[in-house]
């Protein structure tokens, strides 16, 4: 089945990921947050997914029809915030990989306040050293769960202007 990443998560936000993909699961118990009250429990899930390219990708390493990656779906009262991990074949990065690391850092995020992201980097660089696509992918699925959580775009939580961007590159296979 041929679908494109941005169709794939409009259809996984109107659907509800967690009846889309149950993948595999964490849940985190409880949470204390040192006098803050109680906090319901979030799970985090992840799915790898074979996405179909619509043209062959050819760079020199060589050609591919299709690539893998991983979703991570953070869930927390009942709000679902997504992220993805592409992978860097050329530094060694896979899907099988990616979902290792995942289940080392996972814990890290269930059992934090996501209000509190910003003590994340130390914890996860803990069990984690390098470059990472899970990194990346839980960063994204929290960082799009506060801004639902808010009812805020993220750009506005970080205090960006969407009218200005920052230059990239990326490969044309």
């Amino acid at each position: 089945m041929k679908i494109s990443r941005k169709k794939f998560l409009a259809l996984t936000g109107l659907a509800g990921s967690s009846l889309v993909f149950p993948g595999n699961s964490i849940l985190a118990g409880e949470v204390n947050r040192a006098g803050k009250g109680d906090v319901k429990k979030a799970s985090i899930t992840y799915k790898k997914i074979k996405l179909e390219l619509g043209h062959t990708w050819t760079i020199s390493r060589g050609s591919t029809d299709y690539k893998e990656d991983v979703f991570v779906f953070y869930e927390k009262d009942g709000i679902t915030g997504i992220g993805e991990a592409a992978h860097m074949t050329g530094a060694g990065q896979n899907a099988d990989r990616t979902i290792s690391e995942l289940k080392k850092i996972i814990p890290v995020y269930v059992d934090s306040d996501p209000f509190e992201f910003y003590e994340l980097p130390d914890r996860v660089n803990a069990e984690i050293k390098n470059i990472s696509p899970a990194k990346a992918a839980l960063n994204i699925a929290l960082f799009d769960w506060l801004g639902k959580k808010l009812n805020i775009p993220v750009h506005r939580f970080f205090g960006l202007d969407p009218n200005k961007f920052v230059y990239t590159s990326f490969s044309i296979g």
